[in-house]
């Protein structure tokens, strides 16, 4: 036995050891082989692949589930065993813990052998099984498919897929396949799966392109507790009522909307509906809401549509608890006429309140469709993304849409009620945004850095496939905010690559324009790539305003264009640097902006301004801080922020 000796002085202060409480933390704490076997088994589902009930059961259909199955665990091998197996390789403990705990076993996946999967079914005993299969293997060995038709009753997740009908060199060989999927449909539907909850079935498509058609009888009542059904592309459904119980469908073969509406009409309890393209046939007649039943349907995602959008807003009229609806276009609506459904509606379709608009457009017409169809009141969410570059529309079809926008869009106008949100904050990085200062949990764009920190995510957010300044969201933006009330404007365009160039853009077609159209913008903040071009188009404005009024006004160029403007940030670190259209440096497009055009000294004018590691020289910044109250001054490191009282320069 060790002893170890601790010599203490009189006089010293008598202080608890420091390592005295992780040495008795370490005496209290039990080894990992005296910890009951009920915190074994948790340690043990936690972590391996049998963890998949909570991820099925909060399985979204508005996202694509893999066709691995449930998502397992990250960084997981996948292996031709269990994921349990090497708990019970640790030692004897361990081992008769794991095999005496059926729950390990349940999982049956498609990477497992032949003798895996047998032995799954044994140790499992009679709880519910997950099984994710390839028929190809189930195929050839006829014992497991005798095994899966005789635990039928276990049954509650089943995933199908990889039908190796990609590999078939032969119409023989693809009939095979064929026939192979087939079985296993035979066996859903002869025998009953009292507790199948979750089905999924991803197939390749055959040779010939063409689907398979999944019997309306597949279930023949057999699965009174299906919740979730998940189809690829590959399979058409029939509309059936064995489905009357199904909360959530994504199924992604294209349909029409006839089809469509007739397949949910006989699912009342269908929450959830993911589809794939959804065309409409001119031939049909208009829908009448009144002749259909549809389920209480809160969030729709529609991979495609192709049909104009008089009949979208006719479909979300059969559609009275939509909550969120996600759609996009893919550029085939152009051929289509939107006179000829025009008289369908009389004018806009009312959705409810706190509703969830995502958009993803291929042409204008798309976006003026829409903006003509629906009606959004306060409050939603909207998110437009225009995938329609700048050579596809001309100014005048912009204006009518931006207008159209002005009108029917909710954001600006005032607030009727004192505690509704107001819009004041403004955010132009990759996409715009708009931003409001009472609700917590902000989302901040990844570049824009000078979001207010206690902002909620933007009510309105507009993008734009163009990497320059768009015409058509400059054109928004001008017809949206003189009646709204942004007083702070953030701009973070990310800085271009290095070697490439960006061309600046006109004047009036510019960003600049949107700012100056702004009656009480105070604070603008620019950062990254839209220091320079935002400054040399201010610039530009303004020499052009001089000419055009051929008188030199007595103020600043900058309050000219801003007339309330306050504050001015501007950071531009190193990687926002080399940029090729730069060959001067800021202070030569800043300074022009501020001083004043008639001989002035000290006339300090704007209220505060933020430098955020721009490189000025001293001299540079004294001249800057004759027409400034305040000047904040960040260096090269973060924490190197100080204060500059212009009142104390020299």
């Amino acid at each position: 036995m060790e002893f170890v000796v601790r010599i203490v002085p009189q006089d010293a202060v008598l202080c608890p050891d420091p390592n005295l409480h992780a040495t008795a933390s370490r005496r209290v704490t039990p080894p990992i082989n005296k910890l009951p076997a009920e915190i074994l088994e948790y340690i043990f589902l936690l972590n391996t692949q049998v963890a998949y009930e909570a991820q099925v059961r909060s399985y979204n259909p508005m996202s694509n589930l893999e066709l691995s199955g449930p998502r397992h665990r990250k960084g997981f091998p996948d292996t031709n065993y269990p994921s349990s197996v090497p708990v019970s390789h640790v030692c004897c403990q361990w081992r008769s813990i794991a095999l005496q705990y059926p729950e390990l076993w349940t999982f049956i996946s498609i990477t497992l052998s032949p003798r895996w999967i047998a032995a799954c079914f044994q140790r499992s005993s009679t709880r519910p099984l997950a099984i994710h299969m390839d028929v190809p293997i189930w195929y050839n060995h006829r014992n497991l498919l005798l095994t899966f038709k005789h635990n039928m009753q276990r049954l509650k997740y089943l995933f199908i897929s990889k039908v190796t009908f990609e590999k078939s060199i032969s119409p023989l060989v693809e009939a095979v396949s064929a026939s192979e999927f087939f079985l296993i449909i035979d066996i859903i539907r002869e025998r009953p799966a009292p507790i199948l909850e979750f089905l999924l079935v991803e197939i390749p498509p055959a040779r010939d392109g063409g689907q398979f058609v999944i019997p309306a009888n597949i279930f023949r009542s057999n699965a009174p507790h299906l919740e979730k059904v998940s189809f690829g592309r590959n399979i058409i459904m029939e509309p059936s009522q064995v489905y009357s119980n199904l909360t959530n469908l994504r199924i992604t073969a294209p349909a029409s909307l006839q089809h469509l509406t007739q397949l949910i009409g006989m699912m009342p309890k269908l929450c959830e509906l993911e589809t794939g393209v959804i065309f409409c046939n001119p031939a049909e007649d208009a829908m009448q809401p009144t002749s259909l039943a549809i389920g209480p349907i809160q969030k729709l995602r529609m991979s495609a549509w192709r049909g104009t959008m008089t009949r979208l807003a006719l479909f979300l009229c059969l559609l009275p608890d939509l909550k969120m609806l996600t759609i996009a276009t893919d550029g085939s609506n152009w051929l289509l006429d939107t006179d000829d459904d025009a008289h369908l509606i009389e004018g806009p379709i009312n959705l409810p309140r706190n509703f969830h608009l995502k958009a993803t457009l291929a042409s204008i017409t798309d976006l003026y469709g829409l903006l003509s169809s629906i009606s959004l009141p306060f409050p939603a969410y909207m998110e437009i993304c225009a995938r329609f570059t700048a050579h596809s529309y001309d100014d005048a079809t912009i204006r009518r849409v931006a207008s159209l926008a002005a009108e029917h869009l909710w954001i600006c106008k005032p607030s009727p009620l004192p505690h509704m949100i107001t819009i004041t904050h403004l955010s132009i990085s990759q996409v715009v945004q708009f931003f409001d200062l009472s609700a917590s949990d902000a989302a901040r764009p990844w570049h824009d850095h000078d979001a207010p920190s206690n902002s909620s995510f933007a009510p309105f957010k507009f993008a734009c496939a163009d990497p320059d300044p768009p015409l058509l969201a400059v054109r928004l933006l001008s017809a949206l905010l003189p009646t709204m009330q942004i007083h702070t404007v953030s701009m973070s365009i990310p800085a271009p690559f290095y070697g490439e160039s960006r061309i600046f853009s006109t004047p009036e077609n510019g960003w600049t324009s949107a700012l100056c159209s702004i009656p009480n913008l105070r604070q603008l903040k620019l950062s990254l790539g839209a220091v320079v071009p935002i400054l040399q188009e201010l610039l530009d404005r303004a020499s052009a305003t001089t000419t055009t009024n051929q008188n030199r006004t007595s103020q600043p160029a900058l309050r000219v264009l801003l007339p309330r403007i306050e504050a001015l940030a501007i950071s531009w670190p190193q990687e926002s640097r080399g940029m090729p259209e730069c060959q001067g440096r800021i202070f030569s497009l800043l300074y022009p902006l501020l001083k004043f055009p008639v001989v002035k000294d000290n006339e300090a004018w704007l209220r505060e301004i933020v430098l955020d590691r721009c490189g000025f020289f001293d001299s540079e910044v004294l001249k800057l801080g004759k027409y400034v109250h305040k000047m904040v001054l960040v260096g090269p490191a973060i924490s190197n922020r100080s204060s500059v009282d212009v009142a104390k320069l020299p």
